[in-house]
């Protein structure tokens, strides 16, 4: 199927353009709670890419279980010196593929 008849996923980024990280912790947890209550018919799955100052970018991904998936947790180094972005992409990638070895949407 060509990709672009695909529907693309759906994502919420609502705490990424609606609030700083330099909010109070407290707030940013109490914020990131009631968004996820508000997704819980859905697959949760939250991704992550680290940096070290000495140049060792670390990535990993977490998927929730539910009756229909079972846990995902992978973490994995990737190449030295990439940027955290190019880490980040990298985590979601590992995301997708996990999901799509567990084949659930």
């Amino acid at each position: 199927m060509p990709p672009w008849l695909i529907d693309p996923p759906r994502t919420d980024d609502t705490l990424a353009s609606g609030i700083s990280k330099h909010e109070e912790p407290e707030a940013l947890l109490a914020l990131s709670k009631c968004l996820i209550e508000d997704y819980g018919d859905y697959t949760h799955v939250y991704t992550d890419a680290s940096k070290t100052a000495d140049g060792k970018v670390g990535i990993g991904c977490y998927i929730e279980a539910s009756c229909e998936n079972a846990e995902v947790k992978d973490a994995k180094r990737v190449t030295d010196n990439v940027s955290v972005y190019a880490g980040e992409i990298a985590a979601i990638w590992l995301a997708l593929h996990a999901v799509g070895k567990n084949g659930k949407r």
